[in-house]
């Protein structure tokens, strides 16, 4: 109905969702608001480390 080809399910939207959200470093109660879950490890769960490995945090120990 989006016009976005290919398929996707309502977890894999919840998925980028959560991921963007820590991404752009939303609050975790924020995110949780916006996505109704209720406990940190089920939210935690939707969220794609892989798309971490470009963060600030993920080269903190880089040298320059």
């Amino acid at each position: 109905m989006a016009g976005i080809e290919g398929e996707f399910s309502a977890h894999s939207l919840r998925a980028g969702f959560v991921t963007e959200a820590g991404r752009q470093n939303m609050s975790l109660p924020e995110t949780m608001a916006m996505t109704g879950h209720q406990s940190v490890a089920t939210v935690m769960g939707y969220f794609r480390a892989e798309s971490a490995l470009g963060s600030k945090v993920s080269r903190m120990l880089d040298e320059e």
